[in-house]
């Protein structure tokens, strides 16, 4: 795939975080609780990947993953937190507010994680280029958080 291609593929799932929050947000109203609907979510996509493995004919063993770091276990303990901590914000400060503070904390942690090369990713110094385009993604959450 081409990089405008990969491009497009990552403003998708950009927009299906904020169209997600929304949901769960509505799910939380019915529900009565964000943990329930937290747990209903991931629960889902707990589903919904299982059958992505078997229909991809994928084993299902985990036997590659004996002497794993543990850390490799915590992927899924952040997407929970992520889908639990849009429930409780969504309703309170709105989808573009959440989004924005939500790519914020993102750009903030991957400038890191690239500069040092962590959890696996190549090292890509921070520059002044790319600390001018965090400054100026927070000045847009201030902005966007003035409603």
């Amino acid at each position: 795939m081409q990089r405008i291609g990969l491009l497009a593929a990552a403003l998708t799932i950009g927009s299906f975080l904020a169209i997600q929050a929304g949901i769960n947000a509505q799910l939380r109203q019915v529900l009565g609780s964000p943990f329930r609907s937290a747990l209903l979510s991931v629960f889902v996509s707990t589903i919904f990947m299982l059958l992505i493995v078997v229909i991809a004919g994928q084993p299902t063993t985990t036997q590659p993953l004996r002497g794993a770091p543990w850390w490799f276990y915590t992927g899924g303990l952040l997407g929970a937190c992520v889908v639990l901590g849009s429930l409780i914000l969504a309703p309170r400060v709105g989808a573009s507010t959440l989004s924005a503070g939500i790519i914020c904390g993102q750009l903030v942690t991957a400038l890191v994680l690239d500069h040092f090369g962590l959890v696996g990713f190549p090292i890509v110094r921070l520059s002044p280029s790319r600390i001018l385009g965090a400054v100026l993604l927070f000045v847009a959450l201030f902005l966007i958080r003035r409603r």
